[in-house]
């Protein structure tokens, strides 16, 4: 066997670069690295008149004191590591509980407010900074944000249904008293017609009778899971536009969307009597044929069949 070349093979590519050196990894997290100073002082002024105006705003509905704050990231703060959970600091009065809207659905009681303007105004935490110089907006979540900017008429009259129905997303509260706010709110609008569910064996699904005892149980196990989880989203229909205001009006709703019935083009059946063949005209059509299959071999003329093959005589 021939030997190889023991003189060892000159990579060209390898041979130019650097040998390595090691560097130390700058430590994950919000630091003060992060703040963006350029716009720092704007959003911290924009920020603060922003959370006036909610504080004052009377179309926001809160749930055993709570409302929800829609906080908007900029383009280039997107990313899990820039949320602003230091400027809202979980607590029992203020929490962050879902992405929304390129930035942060947030849990706030009414009267954090005026605190939460200060800690802006007065921010010292580089942290604190970070979360400040990268939020664009807050806004109150109001009947503006249900509709995400559509006419309230528009919504309602998307479809020309008779019976208009609407897929609703209720609001996700953290805290449990306003969880059963959200409850008996709900039980209250189905108890006066103004969100229904078709037929009257469920005209409220959210009660819980024995009248429900065989029909569908799934809409109040739903509710109940609510309080539990406040997760909940359900259909319901709702027969005028004043009704359709109650319901996006309320500080339930996160969402609200138009259903498009489906239904087949065929004629629906009419009434009475399935209708009862023609026998006459049957028989007619049988006898006919017999005499034109006579005639074809003519008179003195017989068909004999065998198999397949047709024999005259």
């Amino acid at each position: 066997m021939a030997e190889g070349v023991r003189s060892p093979l000159l990579n060209p590519v390898l041979s130019f670069l650097d040998k390595p050196v090691p560097n130390t990894v700058s430590g994950g997290g919000k630091n003060s690295k992060g703040i963006i100073w350029a716009r720092l002082d704007t959003q911290k002024e924009k920020l603060s008149k922003e959370l006036r105006c909610i504080s004052e705003d009377d179309g926001i509905v809160s749930h055993s004191g709570k409302i929800h704050l829609l906080a908007k990231m900029f383009d280039d703060s997107l990313a899990p590591s820039w949320t602003p959970d230091d400027l809202f600091e979980p607590d029992d009065l203020t929490r962050i509980v879902a992405p929304a809207f390129d930035g942060y659905l947030v849990e706030i009681s009414g009267s954090r407010i005026s605190s939460l303007i200060e800690k802006i105004e007065r921010a010292k935490n580089g942290r604190i900074k970070v979360d400040i110089s990268r939020l664009e907006s807050i806004i109150g979540f109001d009947k503006n944000q249900v509709l995400r900017g559509r006419k309230e008429k528009a919504v309602f009259e998307a479809f020309d249904d008779v019976e208009k129905q609407f897929n609703v997303w209720v609001l996700p509260f953290h805290d449990k008293k306003a969880r059963v706010s959200v409850k008996k709110e709900l039980e209250e609008f189905a108890n006066q017609k103004i969100i229904g569910f078709g037929h009257s064996k469920f005209d409220n699904v959210f009660k819980n009778e024995e009248i429900q005892k065989n029909g569908n149980r799934y809409f109040p196990r739903k509710l109940d899971e609510y309080l539990i989880d406040g997760i909940l989203s359900f259909t319901t229909v709702i027969n005028n536009l004043e009704n359709f205001n109650k319901l996006i009006s309320s500080g339930i709703v996160y969402r609200i969307e138009p259903v498009h019935h489906v239904s087949a083009k065929s004629v629906p059946p009419g009434s009475g009597k399935e209708p009862i063949p023609n026998l006459t005209r049957i028989l007619d059509k049988k006898l006919t044929r017999s005499l034109f299959q006579e005639q074809s071999f003519g008179v003195h003329q017989k068909q004999l069949r065998g198999g397949n093959r047709l024999w005259t005589t």
